[in-house]
């Protein structure tokens, strides 16, 4: 899919600088546990405490919330979006920019990760990498479905030959 170091690039692309959430801005300890747990190389990951952090590998986006593991393969990833919990978006956006919050990830059997997500550059460039995610994945199952419709049109008239 993508390299590790085009996750990078994505992750850092338009919110500029250095951000704690790259894997190599982890202590040794926590690098080697989160790999531990991670069954893969970090990439990008948090780690607040041993109860909530968050690891994506080449393979896998790992979270860890209350005590819970959910293990989800990148090529599930369909949608990724903010939780609409206010009429005007623009004004939650702001917020989420300014505080971070929840990122809402829609996996290909239907359900719904919420995962939160550091403030500012962070949660922009984390929800830049798995947008991508979502992108090769739709292009993907679009490619190997035989109902797939174009995405550039809907026009059902029959062609003629000319």
């Amino acid at each position: 899919m993508l390299s590790a170091k085009r996750i990078v690039e994505i992750f850092r692309r338009r919110v500029g600088g250095e951000f704690a959430n790259l894997a190599d801005k982890l202590t040794p300890d926590q690098f080697a546990y989160l790999k531990n747990m991670a069954d893969g190389e970090p990439v990008i990951a948090r780690m607040c405490s041993e109860d909530d952090w968050f690891v994506l590998t080449m393979t896998h986006l790992i979270t860890k919330r209350a005590a819970k593991i959910r293990r989800v393969p990148l090529g599930e990833i369909c949608s990724v979006a903010f939780p609409r919990t206010h009429p005007r978006e623009v004004e939650v956006f702001k917020r989420i920019k300014s505080d971070g919050g929840d990122m809402d990830i829609g996996l290909q059997d239907g359900t719904t990760l919420r995962m939160k997500a550091e403030p500012g550059g962070t949660y922009i460039g984390l929800m830049n990498v798995l947008m991508r995610f979502a992108t090769i994945n739709h292009r993907q199952r679009s490619r190997t479905s035989s109902d797939a419709v174009s995405p550039t049109t809907t026009d059902q008239r029959p062609t003629t030959q000319l």
